[in-house]
C-alpha cells in the first residue's frame, strides 16, 4: 500500500530546481512554490471553516499553485467550465462558495468575496504535502445549458497520480516546449497543459492557442515540440503552411478527430494524432494514434477493463471519488464498445442521451425539455442523427405545435449555447413512431431535408 509520503517523494522528482522554467516567460518553479505558500497563507481562513473556494481564471501557473496550495492543507477549490454569471448561478446550486480567487478585473459578483492573487517570492521548496492521496483537493464542475450541472471530487492520487503516468506514458521531458489549444479548466488542458508539464520539468507556453496561423507561428516561434489540440482545432490546420518543425507529439481530446483531419497532419508533419479517450469523470482511459489505429483503442496500463452487454466498464485509480462502482470497483461508463481483442477495443457509440457535438456534451434530453416548455409546443423530440456524410452527428427537433422555427430558434437562444442548438427543427403533425410505439428513427432521417441546406 502506497504511503502519504512516498506518493508524492514519487510524484515529484522534477520540481527540485527552483530556477526552472515552467510557464515560459511568465513563471519559474520557485514562483509557482511561492504563490504555493502565500494562498495557502492567505486563504488558510477558508480551509479552516471547510469553505469551498472558487477557481476563477485561466492562468495555468495561478492553477497549478491553487492545487499545491491545497495539497498544502489550503482549501478545496472548484473550477468552472466557463466564466459567466449563469456559471457562478448554477455552481451555487450544487457546491456553495463564499469566495472567488481570480485574476480578472471583471469579476463581481453579489455575497462572493472576491480575492486576487496575493504577492509571493520565489521559493526554493514545495509547500509540504498533508493532504492524504484519496481526499478530495480539487472539484471540477462540469455543465450548465447542455446538460445537468456536475461536480466531480478530484483527488490528488487521481489528477497527480494520472499526469505522472501521463508524462511517463508519452515521454515528456525537460526539453520539452508544450503549446495548448486546449484551455486549462477543462480535464484535458488541466492535465496536459497545467500538471503534466510541471511535474515533468516541461515548460508550457501561457496562453491558449484559438488561431490555426496562431498556432502554426507558436510552434515555429517558441520551438514546441508538442502541441496539445482537439478535433476542431486539427480541422483548421488543414493549411499549406503546416510543417512538422520542432513538433514531435501531437494531442487530442474532447471527440474524435475526422479522419480526413488526421490524414491530412501526418502528410504534412509525419506525426499522427495520438487521440486520448476518457472523460471528466473517468479520467483518461484509452488512447489511438489517428489515422493509423483506425479506430483500436489501446487502454492504459493503469485501467483496467471488460465490457458487459455493450457498454464499457472501468477500473482505474483515475476515476473521481463520487462515481458509482459496482463491488468489484468497475464503473459503467455510458459507451456502448466491442472487444479486438484482450488488448484493445473500439467504441460503438454512446448508451444514453448524452451526445457530444462539437467536443461539447449536449443533454438531448435537457434540448427536449426547454423546447416544451415553449408555450404553443404541444410536443416535442430531440435526438442526435448522423450528418449525410456520417462521421459526426448532429441535433435534429421535431415540433408539434403552432410556432414556425424562427420563434423557436429565439427562444431557445436565451437558454442554450450555440453547439446545443438544433441543427433542423422540424414541424410536424405527430412524432413518428413504429407500430410497437418506438420511436421511428428511420421515418424521421426520411423526413429530413438536404443536409448541404446550412440550416433547416
Amino acid at each position: 500500500m502506497t504511503t502519504k509520503n512516498s506518493f508524492y517523494e514519487g510524484i515529484f522528482p522534477h520540481c527540485a530546481d527552483p530556477s526552472a522554467p515552467y510557464v515560459k516567460s511568465r513563471y519559474s518553479v520557485g514562483d509557482i512554490q511561492g504563490l504555493a505558500f502565500s494562498l495557502k497563507e492567505r486563504l488558510q481562513p477558508f480551509a479552516e471553516k471547510k469553505s469551498t473556494v472558487c477557481l476563477w481564471t485561466e492562468d495555468r501557473g495561478l492553477i497549478m499553485a491553487a492545487l499545491l496550495a491545497s495539497l498544502a492543507g489550503g482549501p478545496v477549490f472548484a473550477l468552472p467550465h466557463a466564466f459567466s454569471p449563469q456559471v457562478i448561478h448554477e455552481l451555487q446550486e450544487i457546491c456553495p462558495v463564499s469566495v472567488i480567487l481570480t485574476d480578472r478585473d471583471d469579476v463581481n459578483f453579489a455575497g462572493v468575496e472576491r480575492i486576487t492573487p496575493p504577492d509571493f517570492r520565489p521559493a526554493a521548496a514545495l509547500p509540504t504535502p498533508l493532504l492524504d492521496p484519496q481526499d478530495t483537493c480539487l472539484k471540477l464542475f462540469t455543465g450548465g445549458s447542455t446538460g445537468t450541472p456536475r461536480i466531480w471530487d478530484k483527488t490528488p492520487a487521481g489528477l497527480l497520480g494520472e499526469s505522472a503516468f501521463l508524462a511517463r506514458q508519452f515521454g515528456i521531458c525537460p526539453e520539452d516546449v508544450l503549446l495548448a489549444a486546449a484551455p486549462p479548466q477543462h480535464i484535458y488542458g488541466l492535465l496536459f497543459s497545467v500538471i503534466l508539464p510541471f511535474l515533468a520539468g516541461a515548460r508550457v507556453l501561457p496562453e491558449t492557442f484559438s488561431f490555426p496561423r496562431e498556432i502554426i507561428a507558436g510552434i515555429s516561434r517558441y520551438c514546441a515540440t508538442i502541441l496539445i489540440g482537439v478535433p476542431f482545432i486539427y480541422r483548421t490546420l488543414r493549411l499549406d503552411t503546416l510543417e512538422r518543425r520542432s513538433l514531435r507529439r501531437a494531442f487530442s481530446s474532447a471527440g474524435k478527430v475526422n479522419p480526413e483531419d488526421a490524414i491530412f497532419f501526418k502528410e504534412k508533419t509525419g506525426l499522427p494524432i495520438t487521440e486520448i479517450y476518457g472523460s471528466t469523470e473517468t479520467g483518461g482511459i484509452a488512447f489511438q494514434d489517428s489515422p493509423d489505429d483506425r479506430g483500436r483503442l489501446q487502454p492504459f496500463s493503469e485501467v483496467s477493463w471488460e465490457i458487459a452487454g455493450e457498454r464499457l466498464c472501468v477500473r482505474s485509480p483515475f476515476l473521481s471519488g463520487n462515481l458509482p462502482r459496482d463491488e468489484e470497483g468497475f464503473f459503467i461508463t455510458a459507451d456502448r464498445a466491442v472487444s479486438l481483442g484482450p488488448k484493445n477495443f473500439k467504441l460503438l457509440g454512446r448508451a444514453d442521451e448524452v451526445v457530444k457535438i462539437a467536443g461539447k456534451r449536449v443533454d438531448l434530453a435537457e434540448v427536449q425539455e426547454k423546447i416544451q416548455q415553449i408555450k404553443g409546443v404541444q410536443e416535442a423530440l430531440v435526438l442526435a442523427l448522423p450528418e449525410a456524410s456520417g462521421r459526426r452527428q448532429e441535433i435534429v427537433a421535431l415540433v408539434v405545435g403552432s410556432l414556425d422555427r424562427q420563434m423557436i430558434r429565439q427562444h431557445l437562444g436565451d437558454c442554450l449555447e450555440p453547439y446545443a442548438m438544433p441543427r433542423h427543427i422540424l414541424r410536424v403533425a405527430g412524432i413518428p413512431v413504429t407500430p410497437a410505439g418506438k420511436i421511428d428513427r428511420r421515418r424521421i432521417e426520411e423526413m429530413l431535408p438536404s443536409r448541404k441546406s446550412e440550416e433547416t
